[in-house]
């Protein structure tokens, strides 16, 4: 089948394919490594997206973005000029080229330390834009994503597009970069579109959607697909212009839905409904606001009545603790708010750092501290906040008198003291033994949305946390041995 590529001047600072369609956002791009030299354009790596009328085909030089797209007969072929026109819309728009992403990155690193590379390590992955989803999908997806990770919400997606949507087209995928020249062609691959609401609406999918693995998740996709139905006409079209409504009130649509959380709402509102400004707030984003601006929650998000939280203790996603972890980021990176959040958080993904990013580029775990040698701060970062390199991370928790910045509801984000920096990284406990914490996940009620995973929703495995030693804290019930 011959494909008729075109061509957009864009650098993968501006925007990196790479980094944003695998970092938790859209979950139905295929990506397929190229085989080296690949036929024109060339490229590593071709993703492929299918819509209600055709397939859309994107490659990425150093230079050039490339694209294209197939129709299904009996149009297949046909590269009229309005189509062209049409393809070439529907990527800008999508991949949010009308925004300056570099002066982005550049304006953040003049307000924010940890956006500024320094010598020897290549900071955030560059690059990583917010993607504009159909509302419909983006919906669907993350009711999806309540405790579970961005491989499982891939494949529970894909899975939905192939059992209720009739297939559109089949496509001979390139050679890939394992395939050898006497290796046979590999068989087309057969795309479906994703369904609209009401494939979904009958309650007879509920027990289909649990043999596909969507488990609890089944009955919230069908009671909202049947809400939308019911109550719109054009309920994709409904969804589609609530971008054109305030915040609150879209927030406030969202949330009527079965399986529709805060951190659900806000990741519509900001993948697919052009609310820039809203910050998901998961474990992995509460994690980077301790990690990078010592964000410090209040007692009153604090679970059973605790006065303050241990060091490197896990935190259950409180609604107070949402809304203080969000207030607090939000007044730190203003209107683009949840463009920065995309960028932080894909850069802390490790399967995008270990196969995708440059060798150079560290995981984000420096803290912030506070130093008089550094330029002069602005309104965007906090007095005297820096980031601090690994070889000059505390050696032990900073103390209760610690000065900090109040924020909006009772969060606060903490200065540590010079006088603890340290040339030690990290402190391993008696015997060198790392101790273990495993996370549990109950899935309850509409389950717990803000609890984060790999990428997105629950975590489902253990992570492992140095702890510090410290006499005078218990280690009851923790085994180090």
């Amino acid at each position: 089948m011959s494909v008729v590529w075109y061509s957009i001047p864009l650098r993968p600072s501006q925007l990196s394919l790479a980094h944003v369609l695998k970092s938790g956002q859209s979950f139905r791009w295929t990506a397929t490594p190229l085989a080296s030299p690949s036929s024109p354009p060339s490229a590593p790596t071709e993703y492929s997206l299918c819509l209600s009328d055709r397939l859309i085909l994107l490659r990425q030089s150093p230079t050039h973005l490339h694209y294209s797209a197939v129709f299904p007969p009996p149009t297949q072929g046909e590269a009229t000029e309005e189509k062209v026109k049409e393809t070439e819309r529907f990527v800008r728009d999508y991949l949010r080229l009308d925004v300056d992403l570099e002066e982005l990155y550049r304006t953040w690193g003049e307000k924010d330390a940890v956006f500024r590379k320094e010598e020897g390590d290549g900071g955030v992955l560059e690059g990583v834009a917010v993607l504009r989803q159909d509302p419909w999908e983006c919906l669907f997806s993350f009711i999806c994503s309540s405790n579970n990770n961005i491989s499982r919400i891939t494949s529970m997606v894909q899975s939905a597009a192939r059992h209720f949507s009739p297939p559109l087209l089949s496509y001979p995928s390139p050679p890939a970069s394992s395939s050898s020249s006497s290796s046979p062609s590999p068989e087309p691959t057969t795309y479906h579109p994703f369904p609209p609401p009401s494939a979904f609406a009958s309650p007879s999918v509920v027990p289909i959607l649990r043999d596909l693995g969507f488990g609890y998740r089944a009955g919230f996709i069908q009671r909202t697909a049947a809400m939308l139905v019911e109550e719109h006409v054009e309920p994709e079209e409904w969804l589609r212009e609530l971008r054109e409504s305030e915040t609150a009130k879209a927030r406030e649509e969202l949330l009527r839905f079965l399986g529709v959380g805060r951190k659900v709402a806000d990741c519509v509102l900001l993948m697919s409904l052009d609310k820039n400004d809203i910050i998901p707030i998961d474990v992995h984003v509460h994690q980077i606001a301790q990690r990078l601006y010592n964000f410090r929650p209040s007692s009153a998000a604090l679970p059973g009545g605790k006065r303050k939280a241990s060091s490197g203790e896990k935190i259950p996603m409180t609604p107070k603790l949402y809304e203080e972890v969000q207030t607090a980021l939000s007044e730190r990176w203003g209107v683009w708010g949840g463009w920065t959040q995309a960028v932080l958080f894909a850069s802390d993904l490790p399967f995008l750092l270990s196969s995708l990013a440059p060798n150079s580029t560290k995981p984000l775990k420096q803290p912030l501290i506070r130093s008089s040698q550094l330029p002069q701060p602005t309104s965007y970062l906090p007095e005297g906040l820096v980031a601090l390199p690994e070889s000059m991370l505390p050696s032990s928790p900073p103390p209760e008198t610690k000065p900090s910045v109040k924020v909006e509801g009772g969060g606060r984000l903490a200065f540590a003291s010079s006088k603890q920096i340290s040339s030690s990284s990290s402190r391993k406990v008696k015997g060198g033994n790392e101790v273990r914490v495993k996370e549990e996940v109950k899935e309850i009620g509409l389950a717990q949305e803000a609890e984060g995973g790999e990428g997105v929703g629950g975590s489902l495995g253990e992570r492992i946390k140095r702890r510090r030693r410290n006499p005078t804290t218990s280690t009851r019930g923790v085994s180090t041995k």
